[in-house]
């Protein structure tokens, strides 16, 4: 099932409409997304011989290592995320707010499915670190340059709850 949410504004660009009727504005983070290291996927196969990419980076107490990744668009992204955060044991939450969608990495090896078609960020559920994920026509011509460039002039926002809450829905999906 693929959950999402519908919210109107008042046509403001980032304005996220509240259930109670008042609109939540995203803030900036005044975070700088490092672009030292790309994480760029690699293309292979999955097990039925259809084309993948995968691609994998760490979550520790310094952020996302590396920060920025690239994927191919169109094509089924495996994304692995190693969560070594001191205590990733008791859950980390990851912000998708492009998705609309908040995920809770456990400690270790975390498994994400995507297919991307658009550039977007993910956060720490508590904005402290940003990871951007750049989504190109085709990877064997990254210009990585102009991937760092896009990615440092990138402003990562701070999102109100809203945008990851499901109105009507319990903490249990009933």
């Amino acid at each position: 099932m693929i959950r999402g949410n519908i919210f109107v504004t008042d046509g403001t660009k980032g304005d996220v409409a509240a259930s109670s009727g008042e609109v939540s504005v995203p803030t900036p983070a005044e975070y700088k997304i490092p672009t030292e290291a790309l994480a760029i996927a690699l293309l292979t196969t999955d097990e039925s011989g259809n084309e993948i990419q995968e691609v994998g980076i760490e979550l520790t107490d310094n952020g996302f290592s590396p920060a920025v990744i690239v994927v191919q668009r169109d094509l089924p992204v495996y994304w692995n995320i190693e969560n070594n955060l001191t205590d990733a044991e008791n859950g980390t939450n990851l912000l998708a707010p492009y998705y609309s969608t908040q995920l809770t990495l456990g400690a270790g090896d975390n498994l994400l499915s995507l297919y991307p078609s658009e550039s977007f960020d993910v956060s720490t559920g508590d904005n402290r670190f940003y990871c951007y994920v750049k989504v190109v026509e085709d990877l064997s011509v990254v210009d990585e340059s102009t991937v760092r460039e896009e990615v440092d002039a990138y402003e990562p926002l701070i999102y109100p709850s809203e945008v990851f809450e499901s109105p009507g829905m319990s903490c249990c999906g009933q």
